[in-house]
């Protein structure tokens, strides 16, 4: 009985050990993320890029207006292209107090409908917008990419999505 006794005591400790060390690289691996964007430096597009103009699509709220404040907050003039509702007049004045040295243009335009693309563009007459954040789906930004080849605004090396978070 001491034998089995010992073999079952060696082999419960085996999978503790086991366990312990699966439960120790799950941790790190889940923590790593989150370390190397805590230690890593935010890319300023405004300097990598030499960038002036940016436009975020879905600017008004939301994830699309923390980046609209982030880019801002790098130097950038943003555009704001969102739904033509209360909540884009009330974010281009937030952005507008909170950064008075940048400047802003709203678009109000529904991406669902046809003929947002046209909208856009004449918004963008006359200005090279270096980065862009399509906050919809794939096919806007397919749109939005061929878009802005077309009216030669944006260097091919430049016709990227950046993340700055």
């Amino acid at each position: 009985m001491g034998f089995l006794a010992d073999a079952g005591w060696c082999l419960a400790s085996a999978w503790l050990y086991v366990a312990g060390v699966l439960f120790t690289v799950s941790l790190v691996t889940y923590f790593v993320p989150f370390l190397a964007a805590a230690i890593m430096p935010v890319r300023n597009l405004k300097k990598a890029y030499k960038a002036e103009w940016a436009i975020v699509t879905g600017g008004s709220s939301g994830i699309g207006l923390s980046l609209c404040n982030k880019l801002a907050g790098q130097g950038l003039n943003v555009i704001v292209a969102a739904l033509d509702n209360d909540l884009l007049p009330k974010a281009m004045n937030q952005l507008k107090k909170d950064f008075p040295n940048q400047s802003f243009i709203s678009i109000p335009v529904d991406l669902s409908k046809d003929g947002y693309v046209e909208q856009i563009k004449e918004a963008m007459k006359g200005l090279t917008v270096q980065v862009w954040q399509a906050s919809t789906a794939t096919v806007h930004a397919q749109q939005m990419l061929h878009m802005t080849r077309d009216a030669d605004r944006i260097p091919e090396c430049w016709v990227h999505r950046y993340w700055i978070f």
